[in-house]
């Protein structure tokens, strides 16, 4: 366990999540959210284990999500498209339908941005959910995240959200944000 909620624990990805990971990577309902097709078994097994390589060279930081209860994996929680340099991070996250609209992510996105916060130094995160996606919008908003516009990425409209634990908040986390909204923006899903 890395670290924990009150109902749910999260971990490194690792081969062992393989079959629920492509039960959720296979999934239309979760896939749609970010424009990405479902995956067969093999695109699946061959995007975990790039996870877990991204994991082991902190290219990008892939947690897998388990409900405390009943020890089950439930979703992904990830730090991406990172800027070491400027320490920030794009986060992202998806959850298996059966475990959606429970509060799930409400509970670990703040969790998993101090840890991320205390333990990597990154203090300013950007999340850029489908503007159509209306629970993971709300989500940010409740989470503390504020609203820096939209972006176009593939034909898709974007919202752009900002959070930031720089002392010079303005001047930095806006700054970042502002710059990835005026270069052509692509995912690497």
């Amino acid at each position: 366990m890395v670290f924990q909620t009150n109902r749910l624990w999260a971990k490194f990805i690792v081969n062992d999540d393989e079959e629920s990971f492509y039960r959720m990577k296979s999934d239309e309902t979760v896939t749609c959210n970010y424009f990405q097709r479902p995956l067969s078994y093999e695109e699946s097994r061959k995007k975990l284990q790039q996870l877990i390589d991204f994991n082991k060279n902190e290219v990008a930081y892939t947690y897998a999500v388990f409900e405390k209860s009943s020890n089950k994996f439930i979703g992904t929680i990830c730090l991406w498209n990172l800027e070491p340099d400027k320490n920030t991070g794009e986060i992202g996250y998806e959850l298996l339908p059966e475990y959606q609209r429970q509060g799930y992510m409400s509970e670990i996105l703040p969790v998993f941005v101090r840890y991320m916060l205390d333990t990597y130094g990154y203090i300013c995160f950007t999340a850029c959910p489908d503007e159509e996606n209306v629970p993971s919008n709300r989500l940010l908003i409740r989470s503390g995240f504020i609203f820096n516009g939209k972006i176009e990425s593939s034909g898709h409209c974007l919202n752009n959200y900002v959070m930031s634990f720089a002392d010079n908040f303005t001047t930095n986390c806006h700054e970042i944000a502002e710059e990835k909204s005026s270069k052509t923006f692509q995912r690497q899903l």
